[in-house]
């Protein structure tokens, strides 16, 4: 039975943020979230198009001293407003050097000190409010990328879940392994960061496994290109020829192609899959030329296509948590890829994150706690249940949380210990100890490993 529920899949996903991004884009170029390279130079010519109409319409007043209301600061407030305070005293500048031009050579005029004055302020004001806001906005941009992150991975999982749940209400006819257990294989796959093809052969066997192929390759893409000779293969390895209409329709839409697709049937393969990962990196494309005619189907596809993305994302995730694991290796990996994705951006965009740590007396005293913190924490924070030095320490990652968001947490977390009921002679409010750390990217571990064993408060 098939499930009622649509499920967006993540490559529609990053078709319909590409579409968002267009919108975003022309709005950008009427308010741009930063100053561009070429922003004084703009400046300098735009002020200087304003001040030759000026002298132009009134030859005898051409800073408009006159009119009763100081319109040639508009401009400079434009600027000021788009680019920010530095680009605003550019602009203002330029109105000094024309008063210069247009008036310094008449002794009998005197120089407009409050006219400047109060420009120059004005203009400091509304480019101070631009920086300010400009600041913000990349902070959000930054924190709007995380959630959008964390979407793409949940996304991914609840795909994953809806193939794995279809799988199971299906008669798994000629289907040599499940999905589950396809997917702990692939962990099983050895990663190597500075060489991702290195676990590309086991991986085609697994999927030729899994998938019943015949005659595959694996075929390494740089810049958008692939390359001609494999480096996995599965019975007679084959050179890839780019012209084929099935290689092509699949580098364009960057989803998996086969030979069903009305512009690919006169080609040599039969499927052509990317490896490419949750964010969009395309490494390499597996080309099936020979597997049986029953298995090419819907449900074999989809699951080929699974078993790529979750390989390509295990190769991705680790250059992030491996440095974590290193220095903490009993942390989970879902753990340090949260942890990782945190620090780094705290490092881009400057948005803080922090972890609390509860070490517990006794283990009946953390069984009751531990229970409530499951229901208690954000669905964007994550908890670590850890056993260290023979105590127990729940530690939680309050993603996207400053020191006066933690200092809250403590409290209102102290209010809830102290009302939790007590289990026979375990005394919830004596015993717990709580302990503190920003997310540092400057770190390896980004901070954990201090945690762990770094300065405390009881609670």
């Amino acid at each position: 039975m098939n499930s009622t529920h649509a499920v967006e899949s993540p490559a529609h996903m990053r078709r319909t943020d590409r579409s968002a991004g267009v919108t975003s884009t022309r709005g950008s170029q009427l308010a741009p979230t930063g100053i561009r390279p070429y922003a004084i130079v703009e400046t300098i010519v735009g002020m200087g198009l304003v001040l030759v109409c000026c002298f132009l319409i009134r030859p005898d007043d051409a800073l408009l001293l006159r009119t009763g209301f100081p319109w040639i600061w508009l401009p400079a407030l434009l600027f000021a407003l788009r680019y920010g305070a530095l680009i605003g005293v550019v602009a203002g500048l330029s109105v000094a050097a024309a008063w210069w031009i247009f008036y310094g050579t008449q002794p009998s005029v005197l120089f407009p000190t409050a006219f400047f004055a109060g420009g120059f302020t004005f203009v400091l004001l509304a480019g101070h409010f631009c920086d300010i806001w400009l600041a913000r906005t990349r902070q959000l941009k930054a924190t709007s990328q995380h959630l959008r992150d964390n979407l793409a991975s949940l996304t991914n999982n609840h795909y994953l879940l809806k193939l794995s749940h279809e799988q199971l209400e299906r008669d798994a006819l000629g289907q040599p392994m499940t999905l589950r257990r396809a997917l702990e294989s692939v962990q099983d796959i050895p990663v190597n960061t500075q060489d991702p093809g290195a676990g590309l052969s086991p991986m085609l066997n697994l999927l030729a496994q899994c998938c019943r192929l015949n005659q595959a390759g694996v075929f390494l893409v740089s810049q958008g290109v692939p390359q001609t000779h494999c480096v996995a293969a599965m019975g007679t390895p084959f050179e890839l020829d780019s012209t084929d209409p099935l290689v092509m329709t699949c580098l364009h839409s960057r989803t998996l192609a086969h030979v069903g697709d009305t512009d690919a049937r006169q080609g040599q393969h039969l499927v052509c899959a990317p490896l490419m990962t949750s964010s969009g990196a395309m490494t390499a494309l597996v080309v099936v030329r020979q597997m049986p005619f029953l298995a090419l189907n819907a449900d074999n596809l989809q699951l080929m296509q699974m078993i790529l993305t979750y390989y390509a994302d295990g190769i991705e995730q680790t250059a992030f948590v491996q440095p974590v694991l290193d220095h903490v290796p009993s942390c989970p990996r879902d753990f340090a890829l949260q942890l990782a994705r945190l620090g780094c951006l705290q490092k881009q965009a400057g948005v803080v994150s922090s972890l609390v740590g509860l070490v517990f007396s006794s283990r009946q005293q953390a069984d009751i706690v531990v229970n409530q913190l499951t229901s208690w924490h954000r669905a964007l924070d994550h908890l670590w249940i850890h056993e260290h030095n023979g105590q127990t320490v729940a530690i939680l990652l309050l993603a996207l949380t400053e020191q006066e968001g933690v200092d809250g947490y403590i409290v209102r977390l102290r209010q809830a210990i102290e009302a939790l009921p007590g289990a026979g002679n375990v005394d919830l409010t004596q015993g717990i100890t709580l302990r503190r750390a920003a997310v540092n990217a400057a770190l390896p571990d980004y901070g954990l490993s201090h945690l762990l064993s770094g300065s405390h408060d009881h609670a």
